[in-house]
């Protein structure tokens, strides 16, 4: 398991029962195993948020969670 690191308040929008199962979705690191771009920002759709973060030796950085536009 990865160590996630956030800034304070970014997990504010989720609701407070899916917080700790995106940390523990983020802290298995789900990006597929070819992929070894430094700096690359990774994204995926969780419970109608769009999550964005970045993969570093030391752990996953959660850079941001946007509710997903409806149309």
């Amino acid at each position: 398991h990865l160590e996630v690191d956030y800034p304070p308040g970014i997990l504010d929008k989720l609701p407070e029962e899916q917080r700790e199962n995106l940390l523990g979705i983020l802290s298995l690191n789900p990006i597929p195993s070819y992929q070894k771009e430094p700096g690359r920002i990774y994204g995926l759709v969780y419970a109608d948020f769009e999550v964005k973060f970045q993969v570093a030796s030391d752990g996953i950085s959660l850079l941001s969670v946007e509710p997903v536009e409806k149309e």
